[in-house]
């Protein structure tokens, strides 16, 4: 007879890539309260230096469409080059980016709605609502 494993569920991990330090505090407070585990990156650079060396704890990104050093869209598609399948969504303040997004990267508009980044976070995730564990740790 097999004894039953041991499965421990992990937090999702989000990595915010913002360089607004006042929404990335808040977007940390708002996605940890959520139970994510919230990784933060202030510019491109940070974001895929981070992204290279926590693979396993990023499960999703949160990407501001205008940065200091690169835009919201080339972060996203050096993301790709590094992780194909990471679900990404793009935060910008514009009513219209004015040039061609990522095709499946949804966008939420500034001022957020708080209660739909965690929302989305979780759709992109294919969580149910309120649950906040993932797959189990390996």
């Amino acid at each position: 007879m097999m004894e039953p494993q041991n499965v421990i569920a992990r937090v999702p991990g989000v990595l915010v890539v913002e360089d607004e330090t006042l929404l990335w505090h808040l977007l940390e407070v708002l996605l940890e309260g959520a139970g994510f585990h919230v990784v933060i990156a202030a510019d491109g650079k940070q974001a895929l230096e981070g992204l290279s060396q926590q693979t396993e704890d990023i499960d999703v990104a949160v990407v501001d469409w205008h940065l200091p050093d690169l835009g919201g869209v080339a972060i996203i598609r050096e993301m790709r080059r590094l992780r194909p399948n990471l679900p990404c969504l793009i935060l910008t303040g514009e009513s219209d980016p004015g040039h061609p997004l990522i095709v499946g990267v949804p966008i939420l508009h500034k001022p957020l709605d708080l209660m739909e980044l965690p929302k989305k976070l979780r759709e992109l995730l294919e969580l149910p609502p309120g649950q906040t564990t993932q797959r189990p740790a390996s």
